[in-house]
């Protein structure tokens, strides 16, 4: 029995920057990983063929483990497993739970198989999971473009900063952002005080602006007014820029270094709210 840690993403700016003629959008964003929240996967070698899956919440039935499964055992021949999937990642928050989980599979059939596969073979099996799969193969700070299948490992500067992210109860489905998007909903006019963040993005070996600006948020906003609320909320004069992962719900506000206090006072009123709250260091302190 194996039990393995899936951490989460968020993303740092992200921009459409077109739509293929299957209907995915093509984006570029820098994704960067996180510890927590994170999911649990325990997976058993089952004398039961194919995948035996139990989980802490409903999954739909093509979910992203039993793909990788499928991908796999259509190159090498499994064994029956049976995996217990422990969700702590909220589902429809925009953190990359499902393609965490599915990476994380897809890492662990590779070494039980002996390594058959080359990393370009890797690539192409978490790819047919899921289009940010395999930004979780490597786990590691990165630009990535295309459909979210084009990693490029990449460094924003400057770094470190506080990060405080927030996780509400709230599931907003994917596509119906995208669709949001493509209706050319007006952008939501927010009273706020903070400025985008316009960060420095080191990116093959060239230093590029890099905003956190998403272009997804002002349709998650539309979609799910309950979030203008709780981003005000986060608003505040120590805050250096405040952006929402992926296509939400969940939002983030980024602090200097020297900000532990302000940034535990936030979080200390979010959490009486009874929201889910996290706080890191992004990046390693000199």
């Amino acid at each position: 029995m194996t039990t393995i840690s899936c951490g989460a993403k968020i993303n740092l700016g992200l921009r459409i920057t077109g739509k293929r003629e299957d209907g995915y959008h093509t984006i570029d964003s820098f994704f960067y990983p996180l510890p927590h929240p994170c999911d649990t996967l325990t997976i058993a070698e089952s004398t039961t063929p194919g995948l035996s899956l139990r989980s802490t919440i409903a999954l739909p039935e093509d979910n992203t483990l039993r793909r990788i499964y499928q991908a796999v055992s259509q190159k090498i021949p499994l064994p029956g497993f049976h995996i217990t999937l422990t969700k702590s990642i909220p589902v429809g928050s925009g953190l990359g739970g499902a393609s965490s989980d599915a990476a994380a599979f897809l890492r662990y059939l590779d070494s039980f198989l002996g390594h058959p596969f080359s990393e370009h073979e890797i690539t192409e099996l978490a790819t047919r999971a899921g289009a940010d799969v395999p930004f979780f193969l490597t786990n590691k700070p990165a630009r990535v473009q295309g459909i979210g299948d084009e990693c490029t490992l990449a460094t924003l500067t400057p770094l470190p900063l506080r990060l405080l992210l927030v996780s509400p109860p709230i599931f907003l489905a994917t596509p119906k952002v995208y669709a949001q998007f493509d209706a050319k909903t007006p952008a939501i006019t927010l009273t706020k005080q903070d400025i985008p963040l316009t960060l420095r993005l080191l990116h093959n070996q060239a230093c590029i602006p890099w905003s956190i600006e998403n272009d997804l948020e002002a349709p998650a906003l539309t979609l799910c007014p309950e979030l203008v609320t709780l981003r005000k909320s986060l608003e505040s004069p120590r805050v250096l820029g405040l952006g929402m992962s992926g296509s939400g719900s969940s939002l983030y506000a980024l602090y200097g270094m020297e900000d532990a206090a302000a940034l535990q006072t936030s979080k200390a009123s979010l959490e009486a709210r009874g929201l889910r709250c996290f706080s890191m260091v992004l990046g390693s302190p000199d």
